[in-house]
């Protein structure tokens, strides 16, 4: 009866190694659940960060993007209106080149500056 006693409690010491084993990693694996919990919370308050700091700067690139818009849009129609007072110019000096060269053309300086397609009596008549 005492290897049976011995037996039992071997069993009892066998027993006792293994739950303590089994606390042991227990608490193990629960320090390294909070520990990856922790990893993960400081992570995505990281990721908030960048995120906040990123769409502060998509708004400025908006910003900037926008006004960059609004003055390419005033420099085309600057350009525009140049071009048509060039056209209007180059038209005038044309025709200011014409009533200078020939007095028989046809053409006439007016008061405003302008130069007109007139008849001219004295040209006409023979």
């Amino acid at each position: 009866m005492m290897s049976y006693s011995y037996t039992s409690s071997g069993c009892s010491d066998d027993q006792s190694a293994v739950d303590e084993k089994k606390m042991r990693r227990r608490v193990s694996n629960r320090e390294s659940a909070r520990r990856s919990r922790m990893k993960k919370q400081k992570h995505l308050q990281e990721l908030m960060v960048e995120m906040g700091r990123l769409e502060r700067e998509k708004a400025e690139i908006s910003k900037a993007c926008t006004a960059k818009t609004l003055g390419h849009l005033a420099l085309r129609s600057e350009i525009d209106a140049l071009r048509a007072k060039k056209t209007a110019l180059t038209h005038y000096l044309n025709n200011m080149d014409a009533a200078l060269e020939g007095g028989s053309s046809g053409w006439c300086l007016v008061a405003d500056g302008t130069a007109k397609a007139v008849e001219k009596p004295w040209c006409s008549r023979g």
